[in-house]
């Protein structure tokens, strides 16, 4: 099987001939605008290394606007603080009730380093302006996009749309202690931002449907919610519920689902199910999670594919042969019947990837191949 035949079978819960192999985080296309292509030049070999040897996930998006309308709400961007090693730059956004702003902290060191200062929402006075900005549909340019993001993968896996989230966009305007406090003292408000960004989700998931959008899409929102964070019953109300429609709209289309989401899964695992996602990663092992794989497979795996479970740690610092036997084990714990892709729980961060962690790569994916044959 090719990569892209491999992972079609997979999701429909299809043996494949072997498991599929997805390294996330490591785009083997070079553009100089996405997450990847500014990495390090050291990782230039693991890039040809995944494109030759494993099956890619190969990630795009659209336009979605602001706050996922169109409405001209004229957003700027300026820097407001500047050190030697920090930049704060505000984002402010005029709307029909006044400006809403939010800040965030960037190192002038580390391409990846941002933290939020100040979200958009810190008042009721801060929600109603938000909730004034008018809708205006989103209607960005799809097909010839997607063409591209086609062509470039081939064979050599799928491309993976963008979805938007509705408790992404909470958490854009609350941030998660304004979102755990509002979710008690002005619940009906969260639930209100959450019903309107749904509502929005699926007019503009139908309109990127209907102009050849997928076939599989990805988002990553749910783990904002996760226990501890929130309890699950918040889980279930800002989560489960809110987001079932969006994919029982994917699934009418022929398409499918990807939730990204860490954490400690064990309390809410049974609402993926319930919200008809196809897929769930990372799976993150304990002690970052707190259900083992096989246990995992055992409570949904005949529902959902499970990807993920190697800690990224671990091909970085690991021999290569402890590296093969846990690849073993995760593939005797998960890939029966199908339903399984391996995948590192993590992107790589190291701002410079050493010979060991090359070897690491390199053996992880030489196991899998190994183990993962059917």
């Amino acid at each position: 099987m090719t990569p892209r035949q491999r992972l079609l079978a997979v999701l429909r819960r299809e043996k494949p001939d072997t498991v599929p192999i997805y390294v996330r985080g490591v785009s083997p296309f070079g553009e100089k605008m996405n997450w990847m292509g500014r990495h390090h030049p050291s990782y230039e070999r693991l890039r040809k290394y995944v494109f030759e040897n494993a099956d890619i996930l190969h990630g795009t998006g659209f336009d979605s606007g602001v706050f996922l309308s169109a409405a001209d709400a004229r957003a700027r961007e300026s820097v407001i603080r500047e050190d030697a090693d920090w930049r704060d730059v505000e984002w402010r956004v005029e709307t029909p009730r006044g400006p809403i702003r939010n800040v965030t902290r960037r190192s002038k060191q580390n391409l990846y380093e941002v933290m939020e200062v100040e979200y958009f929402i810190k008042s009721e006075e801060d929600y109603e302006r938000f909730m004034s900005i008018p809708y205006v549909p989103p209607r960005p340019e799809v097909k010839p996009r997607m063409a591209e993001k086609d062509r470039e993968v081939g064979e050599h896996g799928l491309p993976m749309v963008e979805m938007p989230c509705a408790l992404s966009v909470a958490h854009q305007l609350l941030g998660s202690e304004g979102l755990a406090m509002w979710s008690v003292f002005h619940r009906d408000r969260v639930m209100k931002i959450l019903t309107t960004m749904r509502d929005r989700t699926l007019d503009y998931m139908e309109y990127v449907l209907s102009e050849g959008a997928g076939p599989l899409f990805g988002y990553g929102g749910p783990e904002l919610a996760v226990p501890p964070l929130l309890s699950p019953q918040d889980f279930h109300d800002f989560v489960t519920e809110i987001d079932r429609p969006v994919h029982e709209l994917v699934h009418s289309r022929g398409c499918y689902t990807v939730i990204h989401c860490h954490g400690k899964l064990s309390k809410v695992l049974e609402d993926f199910v319930e919200i008809g996602v196809d897929v769930l990663e990372p799976v993150e092992a304990p002690p970052g999670g707190d259900v083992a794989l096989d246990d995992v497979k055992r409570r949904i795996g005949d529902k959902v594919v499970l990807m993920g479970n190697m800690p990224y740690e671990a091909i970085i610092s690991w021999t290569p042969g402890r590296i093969a036997e846990r690849v073993k084990a995760d593939c005797e714990a998960a890939m029966a019947g199908g339903g399984y892709v391996m995948m590192p729980a993590a992107s790589p961060f190291e701002p410079v990837l050493t010979d060991e962690g090359f070897e690491g790569f390199k053996a992880y994916i030489q196991a899998g191949r190994k183990y993962g044959r059917y």
